[in-house]
């Protein structure tokens, strides 16, 4: 099947609830380090933020958040979880609704692959301060579990998701210093049902024309994975990169 990378990326808001119930968390650990965060309270934009996963541990962590998305799915889910613990704002990496140099700290969880990256760059060196961090994570599946092999050819897996690399292969970005990387473990466990609804929210799933054949062939693979309890221990690993805007 050929992907259509802007159906793909429009895909999530329709399971926003979903989406937001099943998908893995993010570590203060990880969330710390590609936000490049010392002690103290900093001023973080989570670009791309969806339904706030991520913005969300980064307000529990002390920060100001600012989270910006330009699915308004998303970002309904965001608003009645978050509350006032952060600011909402619609808006797209290429056109971030920030004053300049306005943050510390440009967080980008799951999403950096749906932006321009040389548009991007540019508005995100705009709305940091200088030296401030960029750092773009995703959680991947752990590869050092067999099973997850049967998984990828079940679901027809058109991408790489999984953590054999040693580091991310980021492209430089003008206006940057270069990418460092870093891994956290990021374990996830979750019921047989759970882990089939965290499937429907990938997004060559979602849009699939066979969506409900690689559902239930992701359905089997997790009951054969599951323990006496039913539950399917889903190995992951947050992959993470960051960078400096030139001072």
């Amino acid at each position: 099947m050929e992907l259509d990378k802007e159906s793909l990326r429009l895909s999530f808001g329709a399971g926003a609830a979903d989406y937001d119930r099943v998908r893995p968390r993010w570590t203060g650990e990880a969330l710390s380090w590609l936000a490049g965060a010392p002690s103290g309270a900093i001023d973080v934009l989570d670009l791309g933020c969806g339904t706030g996963i991520g913005a969300r541990t980064l307000a529990d962590l002390g920060h100001r958040v600012v989270a910006v998305d330009p699915d308004a799915g998303m970002l309904s889910v965001l608003r009645a979880e978050a509350g006032d613990r952060l600011r909402v704002e619609q808006g797209s990496a290429e056109r971030i609704p920030l004053p300049d140099n306005s943050v510390d700290a440009v967080v980008v969880l799951q999403a950096w692959h749906w932006f321009d990256p040389e548009v991007a760059a540019v508005e995100v060196a705009r709305v940091l301060r200088p030296a401030g961090v960029l750092g773009a994570g995703w959680n991947v599946w752990d590869s050092v579990n067999p099973w997850l092999g049967e998984l990828a050819e079940a679901v027809e897996e058109p991408w790489r998701m999984h953590a054999d690399e040693e580091d991310l292969a980021l492209d430089p970005l003008a206006g940057f210093g270069p990418w460092e990387g870093a891994r956290f473990a990021n374990p996830l466990r979750q019921s047989v049902n759970d882990f089939v609804a965290h499937m429907a929210t990938l997004s060559w799933i979602a849009t699939h024309p066979e969506r409900d054949r690689l559902l239930g062939a992701a359905r089997g693979v997790a009951e054969r994975a599951a323990d006496a309890d039913g539950m399917v221990d889903f190995p992951q690993l947050s992959r993470c990169a960051r960078t400096r805007r030139a001072a």
